[in-house]
């Protein structure tokens, strides 16, 4: 347990944190000691009861694996074999295809050999109709992004909430995935969400 979280500290009061007299590495410190049990339980749950999401990535999804880990022997070795028909094929714990898992992570050297071999630079996933532009500025990735965009991937595409990758990029504090962006054509404009009043 880190230092910040000492057992029967006063910071934590009827499970809201009060950081107001604390400096702001001790309340992002504090804030991540308390997201672990919920980031524990969403990487763990998967549409296959009984296995965790690193088990079913590891049988069900070697491609989807492989290009998480950046391990690029293991993805050109599987696009040679019968795994490459997975190419378009979304996981069951995230509603990823392999291009997406590459994006997430920054792995440039996947993006390239997935579009090599076929992948879509805008392959949308279907539960949240996000593509990999989404996902890299999502994941702060200005490289991948960069070159998904000189790939041809759509800038202004919206998802199912009507966000764009500049949204994300936003969302996520990306001034370098803004600036690439909006250097190659992307449209910044506010999009309301159902939580406005």
């Amino acid at each position: 347990m880190p230092p910040c979280a000492r057992p029967g500290s006063e910071l934590v009061v009827g499970g809201a944190m009060h950081c107001s007299s604390l400096s702001p590495g001790v309340c992002v410190c504090l804030a991540a000691c308390a997201l672990v049990p919920a980031l524990r339980m969403m990487m763990s749950v998967c549409s296959e009861p009984g296995f965790s999401s690193e088990e079913v990535l590891n049988l069900r999804f070697p491609l989807h694996r492989a290009c998480r880990d950046g391990d690029l022997g293991c993805l050109q070795s599987l696009l040679q074999g019968p795994t490459a028909q997975q190419l378009g094929k979304e996981d069951s714990c995230y509603g990823w295809t392999p291009i997406h898992w590459a994006a997430h992570f920054g792995k440039l050297e996947c993006l390239v050999q997935l579009v090599g071999a076929g992948c879509s630079v805008n392959a949308s996933t279907t539960r949240f109709a996000q593509t990999p532009a989404h996902i890299a500025a999502f994941g702060g990735h200005p490289h991948c992004l960069v070159w998904l965009i000189q790939a041809g991937a759509h800038v202004n595409k919206q998802d199912y909430v009507g966000e764009t990758p500049v949204h994300k990029a936003a969302r996520a504090g990306s001034m370098d995935c803004l600036k690439a962006l909006v250097s190659n054509g992307a449209q910044i404009k506010y999009v309301p969400f159902y939580f406005d009043f």
